[in-house]
């Protein structure tokens, strides 16, 4: 924004523009700070679903349990101007809301599912007639787009990170709750659950060996590369609050335990694209001096709205 347009910003709280992929749709955008440049002034600013999940209402106690992450958003969002759009199927789970603010809801539903969100907002005229959160089992399409290098990938490099690994996790889920001598419960809870009388076997078909009184779930093979040197594995405890079945928190410990037990290999790409890449979309990048072969979602896009193009 150049100096000249400053007078028609003053008084400004919010930006609109239509959505670079669906003109059907609008992306607005409550503005945060105004900071002078050399080019006049740089705004920052906050999709407004962000800024209502904030400060909007709050959700003051809601147990939900064997329910689909779509009728859970639908908890989140009673009361707000937001509502569920478009919500693929998930598996059942269970999450406890208590006193949380609705993107606290969220976040927790986002831990619970494995499932991606999207925000659309539809205009009739100049008014708002619609907010939708949509969820995603998985955002994007398979594009079959090339990215080599040199040509049309300006920067890809490889990095290597250790921090945070560990072969060995003890799950602990929710608070026991308590009960008064009457047997009615105190709304207090006591220890959290753990999978210790769940048993795992590779023989029946589960992925490691867990046994009855085992606390920890360990991946030898990752003990035996990363683990320190006298044998002993690298041990978290993990905590999922809202988790109350020990065989669900002994998988959920466990798939936490896959990702985190071997060395975090990220590539990171820039792009020039004059196309419509969407977040989630999945392109191909090479590098071939460095051998850089792979697949990769798209997790950031800039856009230049006036020029039309990525």
């Amino acid at each position: 924004v150049d100096y000249a347009s400053l007078d028609a910003m003053e008084g400004v709280s919010f930006v609109a523009h239509k959505d670079a992929v669906n003109a059907n749709t609008i992306q607005m955008y409550k503005i945060l700070t105004s900071v002078p440049d050399n080019q006049g002034m740089a705004y920052q600013a906050v999709h407004i679903v962000h800024d209502d999940m904030q400060s909007y209402g709050y959700i003051r106690e809601r147990a939900l349990g064997g329910v689909q992450a779509g009728a859970a958003l639908s908890v989140a969002l009673e009361g707000s101007r937001w509502q569920v759009g478009q919500a693929d199927q998930t598996e059942p789970g269970s999450v406890h809301f208590y006193d949380n603010s609705r993107q606290e809801c969220i976040a927790k539903i986002l831990d619970t599912w494995d499932v991606e969100l999207a925000y659309r907002i539809v205009f009739t005229g100049n008014r708002i007639t619609g907010r939708y959160i949509d969820l995603h089992a998985r955002r994007g399409v398979e594009t079959g787009r090339r990215y080599a290098y040199g040509r049309g990938a300006l920067e890809v490099v490889r990095e290597e990170s250790q921090a945070g690994l560990y072969t060995a996790a003890i799950g602990r889920g929710k608070g026991e709750q308590k009960f008064d001598d009457g047997g009615d419960a105190t709304g207090g809870f006591g220890r959290r659950i753990n999978f210790a009388d769940v048993v795992w076997s590779k023989a029946n078909g589960d992925p490691v060996d867990k046994p009855a009184g085992q606390e920890y779930v360990e991946i030898p093979e990752m003990t035996a590369q990363f683990g320190y040197s006298d044998g002993s594995p690298r041990m978290k405890v993990c905590v999922y609050q809202d988790i109350e079945d020990p065989a669900i928190l002994l998988k959920k410990t466990y798939e936490d335990l896959l990702v985190n037990s071997r060395p975090l290999v990220q590539f990171r790409a820039t792009i020039t694209e004059s196309g419509n890449l969407e977040l989630g979309d999945t392109v191909s990048i090479i590098r071939k001096d460095l051998g850089i072969y792979y697949k990769t979602r798209v997790f950031r896009v800039k856009r230049d709205l006036l020029g039309g193009s990525l």
